[in-house]
């Protein structure tokens, strides 16, 4: 992935036009399309900056809120296991599922090199409760806990 420019919660692509002989952009993770283009890697990230900072003038012009590139909110689709199994997870460390999904995500693109999901078996009945944890170490940041469960 290459280089992404970085102002005001903002990010700005960086591509070059061989047929122009110029460099462009546009600012990424929004629906409004706002683009800009330079000669140089410098001049560019000015144009970025002064993009971002033109459609944050002209939106208060047009009495609308400026877009914001993530809301902190998606919809994310699992099988019913992997659903039952962050219940279960969030369950026994008393947590909200939504704090347990945060905390797995966070460690997973925190961690390049590897990451360590914890399985907990958790067994309850009258006057006797039993917890037993295990990590799992996973390497390719692309294998499932599942998977290396397996290996």
């Amino acid at each position: 992935m290459s280089e992404l420019f970085k102002y005001k919660d903002y990010s700005g692509s960086i591509d070059t036009c061989v047929v122009d002989k110029c460099l462009h952009g546009e600012i990424l993770f929004i629906k409004d399309v706002i683009t800009y283009e330079a000669d140089t890697v410098a001049e560019l990230e000015n144009e970025f900056q002064a993009a971002v900072d033109d459609y944050i003038v002209a939106c208060e012009e047009l009495g609308r809120e400026p877009q914001k590139p993530f809301s902190g909110s998606f919809n994310v689709r699992v099988t019913s296991e992997i659903h039952r199994s962050l219940a279960l997870t969030a369950k026994a460390k008393n947590i909200s599922l939504n704090e347990c999904l945060k905390d797995a995500l966070s460690k997973y693109i925190s961690n390049e090199e590897g990451y360590t999901v914890t399985h907990i078996h958790r067994i309850e009945q009258p006057n006797l409760v039993f917890q037993q944890e295990h990590a799992v170490q996973i390497q390719d940041i692309g294998e499932s806990p599942w998977q290396a469960q397996k290996h």
